[in-house]
């Protein structure tokens, strides 16, 4: 049976309504993992997480892009929304699928690199509102003070998981952070 909520997924496991479920989130895994019964398995997922910026201002300029992509760390995402239990990838297709390359090395988290080309640009005042669905605060949180460390104020708008697909698919929003 569906059971979208993975509070209501985990008792169901534990109380034996259920005998596998999947998408244990991090901090409901210890529940599982202490259970006589149950057991963890980890399984490589084809879910990637990525930063989706629209073409227009903010992002109109490829070294603001640059900047961000700096300044955001691959492992803090990792380690908030999968409790450390994952992998950086640097494009959005895996190794294996069509239209991967290792040529592609993406841009590594440095600070550094992000505040120097901020001030190349004579650190503009940016400001923006990021689009988030209610089940990723934590992450919006994260990219907020990532952003702040290169003087980019950015607004956490949260909403349902519908509501935030077909707002962000409006062009409302210069930014969001995706799970494809």
């Amino acid at each position: 049976r569906v059971m979208r909520e993975t509070e209501q997924r985990v008792t169901a496991l534990l109380n034996d309504e259920i005998q596998i479920a999947q998408f244990i989130p991090p901090h409901l895994r210890q529940r599982v993992e202490q259970s006589a019964n149950y057991r963890i398995t980890p399984v490589d997922s084809v879910e990637i997480m990525f930063l989706a910026m629209q073409p227009k201002p903010p992002f109109d300029k490829k070294e603001v892009r640059q900047a961000v992509c700096h300044a955001m760390n691959p492992q803090d995402y990792i380690d908030a929304s999968l409790g450390g239990k994952g992998k950086i990838h640097t494009q959005r297709l895996r190794e294996g699928f069509s239209g991967y390359s290792r040529d592609i090395k993406g841009y590594p988290f440095d600070l550094a690199k992000a505040k120097k080309l901020m001030a190349e640009l004579g650190n503009p005042k940016i400001s923006f509102t990021l689009a988030s669905f209610d089940t990723q605060r934590t992450i919006a949180e994260l990219f907020r003070s990532q952003m702040a460390q290169i003087g980019i104020d950015v607004k956490i708008d949260l909403m349902t998981f519908g509501q935030f697909f077909s707002t962000f698919r409006s062009g409302k929003y210069p930014a969001a952070i995706l799970t494809d």
